[in-house]
């Protein structure tokens, strides 16, 4: 299951008192995602059909400040919910790992958002942690559900949180910039 995320930026302009020039930041819009449902397999005894589900909430960056000290953090919530119906009273195990992609710009190490005027990206990534020390990269996650099968079905939902952080001091062209990250959710 993929999901695609863009993030934009766009000019902000502020006036800095005592001054008599404008001080250039670039504002983010949200990183955004579209989800669509898939099939998953799973282990069991006897006849249970799953699927799983994953879903996510915006990553505001808000306004980036090239002047700020400190990095712009945000996080966001996806969320997987894995569905098991069939073979009443049967434990299953739905197994799943998900993978972030590099984006368009740069690699998982050091993903970049391009745009501006100019050819400067701003750089950027995912994290797996608040401590930023996990980058999101290929099946950095991994988990399962077990869950006992009832009538009508069990389902059981897991979240995740994606930490986003742009470093301080990049000083790029005003403008809009995006990358598109690919979310793949494997079973």
């Amino acid at each position: 299951m993929s999901y695609f995320l863009s993030c934009v930026t766009r000019p902000v302009m502020r006036w800095q008192r005592g001054s008599t020039h404008w001080l250039a930041g670039v504002g983010i819009a949200a990183i955004g995602l579209a989800t669509a449902p898939a099939h998953a397999t799973c282990s069991a005894v006897g006849l249970v059909t799953c699927s799983v589900t994953t879903s996510a909430t915006l990553l505001p960056f808000g306004n980036y400040d090239p002047n700020r000290v400190t990095a712009s953090d945000i996080s966001s919530i996806i969320t997987v919910t894995g569905t098991a119906v069939g073979g009443v009273g049967l434990v299953t195990t739905i197994g799943y790992s998900i993978s972030l992609s590099q984006g368009l710009n740069g690699n998982v190490g050091e993903r970049e958002m391009i745009g501006g005027s100019a050819a400067t990206p701003l750089g950027y990534n995912l994290f797996t942690n608040s401590s930023y020390d996990q980058v999101w990269g290929t099946d950095s996650v991994s988990d399962s559900f077990t869950v006992l099968v009832v009538l009508g079905g069990t389902s059981l939902t897991q979240s995740y949180r994606v930490y986003g952080r742009i470093p301080p001091n990049q000083y790029v062209s005003v403008g809009a910039y995006a990358d598109t990250i690919t979310v793949t959710v494997n079973y």
